[in-house]
């Protein structure tokens, strides 16, 4: 499966909460069979905690495709499923942000998802990104079965719609991944014609999709990340870097060619990114180079790539033996093909069983060491019936 779990599911309808000192109390861990210490590092024991209670009602009965963080709150967003009129399933966005409160009374929550509806009506919610001073909130809109990218900015109470800007740009589908260079916003998604690609900044929007070369329908974009000076984009059919106006295309020679990259992070040196066939590379500027080899257990796709004390953590999912789907956790120990490989799938809690790990990463509310991965378990292939997951993931800071 070239696993686009983010469009695949989504289409047709990120981090972690803990406090940034000992002792404030954040938010409540339940421990998990599958929770508290899983492994020892070379940079100290690793252990992992289920947080979903953190998360509301409006994604209890869904999945959390994203998060995004400042110092004060955590906003999660996706997709909430539901039945209705004999219909197999319907789909709303939702939306739940998060604050910190005193360890006596928990993390207060607000649900956004009444004020969010209007702007992403039975579509979903998929990036949210902070650039220091508002949210960046967009997905997919869809009205009377046509579907288009959808965005608002979010600043405080003040929300500036802008799917009449980037909209028709993924018509048809919508905005599955986003970042924030430090001047604009770069889009990613796709729309009826194949995948597309657009920057957004002081009210105007250009539309990248024409430099994605070989584009076709089916393909889209996934995966963003900006490094400082430029942009690795990654998704089905998709794969290159994107330097000051430039794309240099990396999906011919990769071992990607028939599939696509869907995830990939920054080390402060060099990427490191994973894809469909399943494989782990090493970018340096426009080369490849072979990165860890995944177990051959691993029968699936890696959703997420997080650089993590010195380490990677690399989650996704699989399909389990019996049918269904099961979720999947690595550490790696490094990028070179020789590096250690840890299966830390059976740490993660239950609350994941028959899912997959969505997306992952760390946020400024967090300590340097503290991570949340989050998805969706107890899903039915062939339908859309899951449930929200999260889970911390805590490493002691790297010496």
């Amino acid at each position: 499966m070239e696993v686009p779990q983010r469009v695949a599911l989504a289409v047709l309808a990120s981090a972690l909460l803990v406090g940034a000192g000992a002792g404030l109390g954040w938010f409540i861990s339940t421990r998990s069979p599958q929770g508290g210490a899983c492994a020892t590092t070379s940079v100290g024991p690793l252990t992992v905690e289920n947080e979903t209670s953190v998360l509301g009602s409006s994604l209890a009965t869904g999945s959390v495709q994203a998060f995004g963080a400042n110092r004060t709150s955590v906003i999660f967003g996706g997709v909430s499923y539901y039945h209705r009129n004999g219909e197999p399933f319907d789909s709303l966005p939702a939306a739940e942000e998060v604050s910190p409160g005193p360890s006596s009374i928990g993390p207060s929550s607000v649900d956004l998802t009444a004020r969010l509806s209007p702007y992403f009506f039975e579509g979903g919610i998929f990036p949210v990104v902070w650039n220091g001073e508002e949210w960046l909130i967009a997905g997919q809109t869809t009205v009377d079965n046509e579907s288009e990218g959808a965005a608002v900015l979010l600043q405080g109470d003040a929300i500036t719609n802008l799917t009449g800007l980037v909209g028709p740009i993924f018509e048809g589908f919508g905005i599955w991944i986003a970042g924030w260079d430090g001047s604009g916003w770069l889009l990613g998604g796709n729309s009826s014609h194949g995948a597309a690609l657009a920057y957004l900044a002081n009210g105007r929007v250009v539309n990248l999709t024409g430099i994605l070369p070989n584009n076709v329908p089916g393909d889209w974009v996934q995966m963003i990340a900006w490094n400082g000076t430029g942009w690795l984009v990654g998704g089905r059919g998709v794969f290159g870097a994107l330097y000051q106006g430039r794309y240099t295309d990396l999906l011919p020679g990769s071992p990607f060619g028939p599939g696509g990259v869907y995830a990939f992070d920054w080390d402060g040196h060099e990427w490191l990114a994973s894809g469909s066939p399943t494989a782990v590379v090493q970018v340096q500027g426009s080369s490849l180079l072979p990165g860890p080899v995944l177990p051959p257990a691993f029968r699936g796709w890696v959703n997420t790539l997080v650089h993590a004390s010195g380490l990677w953590i690399a989650a996704g999912g699989s399909y389990a033996a019996g049918g269904g789907y099961a979720p999947q956790l690595e550490l790696l120990g490094g990028v070179q093909p020789g590096s250690s490989v840890v299966d830390l799938s059976r740490c993660l809690p239950g609350v994941f069983s028959g899912g997959w790990v969505q997306f992952g990463g760390a946020a400024p509310v967090l300590s340097s060491h503290s991570y949340l991965l989050v998805g969706e378990g107890g899903a039915v292939p062939g339908s859309f019936s899951s449930h929200a997951a999260a889970a911390r993931l805590d490493l002691p800071a790297a010496g």
